[in-house]
Order: C-alpha cells, then sequence, then structure tokens
C-alpha cells in the first residue's frame, strides 16, 4: 500500500494540525439517534429549515445532528422509531401499535 503524502509529511515531523482541524469540519458527525424503541429520546425536532435536532427535557432543540435538505412548513417533533410526529411535544409516548 503507497503511503499518502499527508502520512510522509507526518513521518518527517511536519505540523499537520491545520490539516486536521481543516479535514475535521469535512468529515460526517456521529448521529446519536436513538431509534431502538419508543420513548422520550427516541424524540427529536425537525426544525422549519430541515434541521433534525435533539431536545432538552422541556422539548426545546439541544443539538443539532443532521443538516437540513429542504424546507418544510412548521418545525414538527417527531419519534424516530415509529415516525409518529406531533405539533407539540408529547407528554408521554406510546408506539402506534398501542393504540
Amino acid at each position: 500500500m503507497e503511503t499518502s503524502l499527508y502520512e510522509k509529511m507526518k513521518a518527517r515531523g511536519i505540523d499537520m494540525s491545520w490539516y486536521e482541524k481543516g479535514n475535521k469540519r469535512n468529515l460526517p458527525t456521529e448521529t446519536p439517534l436513538e431509534d431502538g424503541e419508543c420513548s422520550k429520546l427516541s424524540i427529536y425536532i425537525i426544525k422549519k429549515n430541515g434541521t433534525l435536532w435533539t431536545i432538552d427535557s422541556s422539548g426545546n432543540p439541544y443539538y443539532n445532528v443532521r443538516p437540513g435538505s429542504k424546507e418544510i412548513e412548521r418545525d414538527v417533533y417527531v419519534c424516530l422509531h415509529c415516525k409518529q410526529q406531533f405539533k407539540d411535544m408529547p407528554v408521554s409516548h406510546k408506539p402506534k401499535s398501542d393504540f
């Protein structure tokens, strides 16, 4: 396997922190999606601009998980497990199959 220019420069002791910092910005982030079951942790908010956010305990956007792909009519809460949507933060949530 051929050694990349980056690896060669790093091996020579050249400071490559500028490259590493710039490269980190272009890498996809870990997406903390909780979709194994319907619970308070599986509720996220999709903002009007299309971005997906985790929420804090009061239902406010907390961490931007995914950039927006397309705009939507209004902010909407969604359960990532069952895909049920809510206008407001649900007080409690059961899977659709339990209704």
